[in-house]
């Protein structure tokens, strides 16, 4: 495993959104990179002998993965908070500013299945989401993160 001074630094840019607000908690970019590495060094190994189905798992393995990565965000980020629930708005904010919120942002906005947050912010992991992060990264670029 290998973190380039690169990549690293570019975890640090955290502030892409450009309105304001006093009670703001910046996403920390580190905490998503190393809970979605924490969900694949977990994950079980997937068959390759069958390509079709194995690009197919491992997709739905990197949703799981951002799920992972994310919930973790929002974790250390209510843990800044104070330990209190994030607002919806404090959500928001944190989810414009993270560096990796092009699959949750496209999840989001699809149909006819998108992504829904919970209450608290966090991705729930159920198959709806997982099968939403998955469409959203299947049709992306690919990321640094993988």
């Amino acid at each position: 495993m290998i973190f380039s001074a690169e990549f690293l630094g570019a975890q640090k840019g955290n502030r892409l959104f450009d309105v304001v607000y006093p009670d703001d908690i910046l996403p920390n970019n580190t905490v998503f990179a190393l809970g979605h590495l924490a969900y694949h060094l977990e994950a079980p190994p997937i068959d390759p002998r069958n390509p079709q189905a194995y690009v197919l798992r491992k997709l739905v393995e990197e949703a799981y993965a951002f799920a992972q990565g994310w919930n973790d965000v929002v974790d250390a980020a209510t843990r800044q908070n104070g330990g209190h629930q994030l607002s919806k708005r404090q959500v928001a904010q944190l989810l414009m500013n993270m560096r990796y919120r092009f699959a949750f942002l496209t999840a989001i906005q699809q149909k006819p299945q998108k992504l829904e947050l919970s209450d608290d912010g966090r991705v729930e992991v159920n198959s709806a989401n997982m099968s939403a992060i998955a469409t959203a990264l299947a049709n992306s670029k690919i990321t640094d993160i993988e």
